[in-house]
């Protein structure tokens, strides 16, 4: 069987949310690539350790029970709903119209 490193994906720039949705699918194929879809609990700390120093207090912040905090799907949704920012569609769309 052939072995090969795969380089972890940047530290995400938690000063840029609007970059989560690609960052987070590049770690997906990372995870998915690596072989770490089988041990939850590494998913989980990998996730945290690519992120870099601050994913440790928002993960903190999210008040989750020991059980959740052992789930990397749990975690992973918690961490989407923080980062994606919802829209005023209404809002947007006056705005696109006043332009000229």
């Amino acid at each position: 069987m052939a072995s090969f490193c795969m380089q972890l994906p940047e530290k995400f720039d938690f000063s840029c949310r609007e970059e989560w949705p690609k960052w987070s699918r590049r770690c997906e194929g990372f995870r998915q690539a690596s072989g770490l879809v089988k041990e939850e609990e590494s998913q989980i700390n990998t996730l945290i350790y690519t992120m870099g120093d601050q994913a440790d207090d928002i993960l903190n912040s999210f008040k989750l029970s020991a059980t959740q905090l052992k789930q990397y799907h749990t975690i992973k949704m918690k961490f989407d709903e923080h980062f994606l920012v919802c829209r005023n569609v209404i809002f947007e769309r006056a705005k696109f119209n006043q332009c000229h």
